[in-house]
């Protein structure tokens, strides 16, 4: 009957044991996300007007709307 005590003693220390490593995996992601949206907040970069598209295809688009504009 002892020895019944004691293995039931060690289960539970393993299910103990467990649960105290889901529960600091589980806090390190949530204190990453945080980590993550506080920086992504702080970045000034992210409120910026991208201009999308090539430079070229910009120049290209200026001058045939200038020759047009000259040949009417």
């Amino acid at each position: 009957m002892e020895n019944a005590a004691d293995a039931l003693k060690m289960a539970f220390a393993i299910f103990v044991f467990i649960l105290a490593l889901v529960i600091v995996f589980s806090m390190i992601g949530r204190i990453k996300d945080t980590a993550d949206e506080i920086l992504f907040y702080s970045d000034e970069t992210n409120y910026y007007d991208w201009v999308s598209g090539d430079l070229s295809e910009r120049k290209n688009s200026r001058s045939r709307s200038s020759s047009s504009s000259i040949i009417q």
